[in-house]
């Protein structure tokens, strides 16, 4: 019903509108279909901007005819308000608005968001330049930054400045950073969730520190460096060679100290026996020299 009273008329005079106050998918699609007829060869960035939540039901054929030139159509359609996208229809918008001329800088990062980053290709985001990272607000590191491109695409400046998005990450994540050598800044790793600090290993700790290890002594004293050194063996943190102190006892000394002190115990008894036996018999001695005495006389 709705098909047939629409027409692509009342769609190019009331784009707006109509998308604002649609929101059944069915319904929304036809609106699409209504501007394919209207407008064949594609959709301007005008038009795109007005399509709202419309937006997410949009093949890709048709999103491939959309003009997405500027960083405000970026914005209105990465908006979350309007629900998320498809990872593939999200990297075809981007690659379409990089194809355009444009650059990924903060106000570009900010529009497009952590999820959406990540649906990227690692070329791309090789291509983001450290000034972006260091000015666009907070992402979400592990979704934004995958650890493959943390470990075969980033630059060293990029990841000086990725750092900064990890006070939140999660553990998983951490540890797989411990396995890529990113020298993580010292003072990133006291800002780390303190969970994913406390759950890692001390070959893990020095993975991530890596040329920076050497600072996990001089911040020694800090509440979180003091915490996870408590949590490790003495015996490990050693292998470090940065004079960490603080560490657990290995387990397995305990068993020498107890067997060193039945050692010792047992050793006692056996002096204690020789003895009582000695002076048992010099006691039979003399009682029997007494008796012989006696007899004598």
């Amino acid at each position: 019903m709705f098909n047939h009273c629409l027409s692509a008329q009342v769609v190019m005079d009331n784009l707006a509108s109509l998308t604002e106050k649609v929101d059944d998918d069915d319904m929304q699609k036809i609106i699409l279909e209504k501007l394919r007829q209207a407008y064949p060869k594609g959709l301007s960035d005008q038009q795109v901007q007005a399509l709202g939540s419309v937006s997410r039901v949009a093949s890709m054929e048709q999103i491939n005819k959309w003009n997405i030139t500027t960083v405000d159509t970026l914005a209105a359609l990465m908006d979350n308000g309007n629900g998320e996208w498809d990872s593939d229809k999200a990297k075809v918008i981007v690659t379409k608005f990089l194809s355009a001329g444009n650059l990924l800088g903060a106000s570009e990062l900010n529009s497009i968001g952590g999820p959406n980053l990540g649906a990227l290709d690692l070329s791309v985001l090789q291509g983001i330049r450290n000034d972006s990272l260091q000015d666009a607000d907070a992402l979400d590191a592990e979704i934004a930054f995958p650890i493959n491109f943390i470990q075969t695409c980033a630059t060293a400046d990029q990841l000086t400045s990725y750092q900064t998005y990890l006070g939140g990450a999660i553990i998983t994540y951490i540890r797989s950073l411990s396995r890529v050598n990113i020298s993580m800044d010292i003072n990133t790793f006291i800002g780390l969730d303190s969970a994913a600090v406390q759950a890692r290993s001390v070959s893990e700790v020095s993975g991530l520190l890596g040329s920076n290890l050497n600072l996990l002594k001089t911040f020694e004293n800090t509440t979180v460096v003091q915490n996870w050194v408590s949590k490790q063996l003495q015996s490990e943190l050693d292998k470090l060679g940065i004079s960490l102190t603080g560490g657990r006892v290995d387990s397995n000394t305990t068993p020498m100290t107890t067997n060193t002190a039945t050692t010792i115990k047992n050793t006692t008894s056996s002096k204690a026996r020789a003895e009582a036996h000695i002076q048992l018999l010099c006691f039979s001695c003399l009682v029997s020299c007494s008796l012989q005495c006696k007899c004598r006389f």
